[in-house]
């Protein structure tokens, strides 16, 4: 009995080890540039919010700003969550369908920019902390042409 039970087991993880393998192999195919991409993006969001924690002290913003801007900072993240899913597995990515991905990043970077600069957090472009003001780099992600 205990054998009878060990070949089924066996025999009915074969089929799942060898889905797991061929979704390995198919998400590396595409995975360095998307893993690349979000990973920029990722350390965008971290300098801006380096940028943000210096202007915050500097200014001392009332806390319904600061909330806004850790929602947008929030929602940004929520956007690269949701393009990685979507390009998760993916062997070949047509532009639609990686526009479609990082589409709710889009939005959220967009909003979190005009957010920044309404508050002045962010003037022409460059973050406002400190004497210099830095340029804030876009991610790349944003503006991504699919090879193919």
């Amino acid at each position: 009995m205990k054998n009878l039970i060990l070949a089924l087991v066996i025999s009915l993880s074969i089929p799942v080890f060898t889905g797991c393998a061929s979704a390995l192999r198919s998400a590396s195919a595409a995975l360095p540039v998307f893993a690349g991409l979000l990973a920029e993006a990722e350390q965008t969001l971290e300098y801006i919010d380096a940028g943000v924690s210096e202007w915050k002290r500097l200014t001392d913003p009332p806390s319904n700003q600061i909330a806004r801007y850790e929602a947008a900072k929030k929602n940004c993240y929520r956007g690269l969550m949701v393009a990685t899913r979507a390009l998760q597995g993916a062997e070949k990515v047509e532009q639609q369908q990686f526009d479609a991905a990082f589409l709710e990043f889009r939005k959220a970077y967009e909003e979190m920019q005009t957010f920044l600069a309404e508050t002045g957090a962010v003037q022409g472009g460059a973050l406002k902390a400190g004497q210099t003001p830095d340029p804030i780099p876009v991610p790349m992600a944003l503006s991504h042409k699919v090879e193919g």
